[in-house]
């Protein structure tokens, strides 16, 4: 056996490392060297055992993998303690690859990221694989047990083309809460391929059985049902219509010639941040814009002039301070994570199923909360109404 002074073993590993995929060899070199060494340890100790040959398994490397001999021993005791750090490395890729899959890269791209950053190379099915690894930790997170005491629950819907037995968009129901700390938090994400008032009744119930006691101010677009489903489960909490929905809804039976004026009325009637401001005096505000538009929009009008006497659910947000009004009268405070659903899903263009739109959508959710959610909205503390319990 040729020994080799410190120096001269530097000299040929820097030798070694100039080859084409030099830096991999020594790597494995250097694993195999590791593992012999620690089963002559093992053999050592161990009486009537000794070694049997080599098994073969798989290694991540740079840029490429490689195939590592792993020795064993007759008794089947002996376990390297280094393939436990690859282990833990091969884990952090696949939770590499579900993060990558989250923010919207397909299975396909993926795949190419991985292999080029660790020369692991997964196949699509095998990312589709690994993604549906998680899907048991975000149905966990999607009924997970929730807070007793809500000061606002916000509900919007996203629409995602989806299949079943064909692509089609569905509405997925997202309900985003700001808790009694007046930090946010996704309570739920809950599909139905209809809107009913017994979805809503069902969603409620959920909240419930996962442990919401109470909810200060429900805010919502007008959904079919939505008003008398949720004072069913939750009889005292109030519900404030968005405004901003409801002004889209006039607005789409306008001209496009008046949309500017007509956009214009609208937001005179509607003005949060005024601290003088009543609902008597909204009422007569909205009162004098239907009967300016009459004559041109007499349906619109005669809408307009219902509501204003009848939808008690567009002047709620007037009972709270005028500082925190802007903040309850619209659920547009959702539509910051909208954007970051979207994001994700669009470059997918449809899903495949329910429960990976799900995933996604969950994920993102879970991001937002260790994010940007986790910070607290101290402007709430005007209004001791919201926050008490």
């Amino acid at each position: 056996m040729v020994k080799l002074t410190k120096k001269q073993l530097g000299e040929a590993i820097k030798t070694e490392l100039q080859k084409e995929n030099g830096l991999n060899d020594v790597f494995k070199l250097t694993l195999e060297g590791l593992m012999y060494l620690e089963r002559s340890e093992l053999l050592k100790d161990s009486e009537g055992n000794k070694g049997n040959g080599y098994r073969f398994k798989n290694s991540i490397g740079f840029g490429e993998g490689f195939r590592l001999s792993v020795p064993r021993d007759r008794l089947g005791v002996f376990q390297p303690y280094i393939l436990e750090l690859l282990k833990e490395d091969e884990n952090r890729i696949k939770d590499a690859c579900f993060e990558l899959y989250a923010k919207g890269l397909t299975t396909k791209d993926v795949g190419s990221v991985i292999k080029k950053l660790y020369g692991k190379n997964y196949s699509e099915s095998s990312i589709t694989n690994i993604t549906k690894s998680f899907y048991g930790e975000m149905d966990q997170w999607r009924n997970r047990v929730l807070e007793p005491n809500w000061a606002v629950v916000y509900i919007d819907a996203i629409f995602v083309k989806v299949r079943r037995d064909t692509v089609q968009s569905e509405a997925f129901y997202v309900l985003l809460g700001l808790k009694e700390d007046m930090t946010r938090e996704v309570l739920g994400i809950y599909n139905y391929p209809t809107e009913s008032s017994s979805s809503w009744v069902e969603i409620a119930q959920n909240l419930k059985s996962r442990g919401v006691e109470k909810i200060n101010l429900w805010v919502s677009d007008d959904l079919t049902g939505i008003e008398d489903a949720l004072q069913r489960e939750f009889p005292t909490t109030p519900l404030q219509s968005c405004i901003v929905h409801y002004q889209r809804g006039l607005i789409r039976h306008i001209r496009p010639i008046h949309k500017s004026e007509f956009g214009k009325d609208l937001k005179e009637i509607f003005q949060p941040n005024r601290s003088d401001d009543t609902k008597a005096k909204v009422q007569s505000r909205m009162q004098d814009k239907a009967e300016k538009w009459e004559k041109i929009y007499p349906k619109i009008a005669s809408k307009m002039l219902k509501d204003s006497k009848n939808k008690h659910t567009l002047f709620e947000y007037l009972n709270y301070n005028y500082q925190v009004r802007s903040m309850i009268y619209t659920t547009n405070w959702i539509e910051r994570l909208n954007k970051c659903f979207r994001k994700t899903l669009k470059v997918r263009g449809s899903l495949p199923s329910i429960d990976s739109a799900l995933v996604l959508m969950t994920k993102t959710a879970m991001d937002m909360e260790s994010g940007v959610y986790s910070y607290k909205i101290h402007i709430f503390e005007k209004d001791e109404k919201l926050l008490k319990f």
